[in-house]
């Protein structure tokens, strides 16, 4: 009772040093959250004829950040009343993806690491572009 403003300057401090913490936590956070990073990367290197596609996984940031649609590859989850609709926006397989992929056109994928393994395993002809904690970026080549 006696060092209510001590108690109340304690308190203070202790609720300052928490949020400044939380926002420093925060921003180290963000490039494995956001895909800001890696879209500005690859930004250079797509036009409107290379088409970007979403191997097994679908980003949300990332398509927002590029101001474009990715076509996506052996994935439905929330899009599958969507791609019903309208199934000419995916590619229903990775093997068809393969096939696409080798045609010889110029084009980009975003992928998680395990999958890029994957594909690095099975001699898929592609180049590295960039990655992030959680998502890969290949082209071509």
């Amino acid at each position: 009772k006696t060092r209510r403003m001590a108690a109340l300057l304690s308190l203070g401090c202790a609720g300052f040093a928490m949020t400044m913490l939380g926002l420093l936590g925060h921003e180290s956070l963000a490039t494995s959250n956001s895909s800001y990073a890696l879209a500005q990367k690859i930004q250079p290197l797509l036009r409107a004829d290379i088409p970007l596609y979403s191997v097994r996984m679908y980003d949300q940031t990332l398509p927002f950040y590029l101001n474009r649609t990715v076509t996506l590859v052996d994935y439905l989850d929330e899009f599958e009343y969507g791609l019903a609709q309208q199934p000419e926006k995916s590619i229903p397989t990775v093997a068809e993806f393969e096939a696409a992929w080798r045609s010889g056109h110029a084009a980009l994928a975003v992928m998680q690491p395990e999958q890029y393994e994957t594909f690095r395993a099975q001699g898929l002809p592609m180049r590295f572009i960039t990655q992030d904690e959680r998502r890969v970026i290949i082209a071509t080549q």
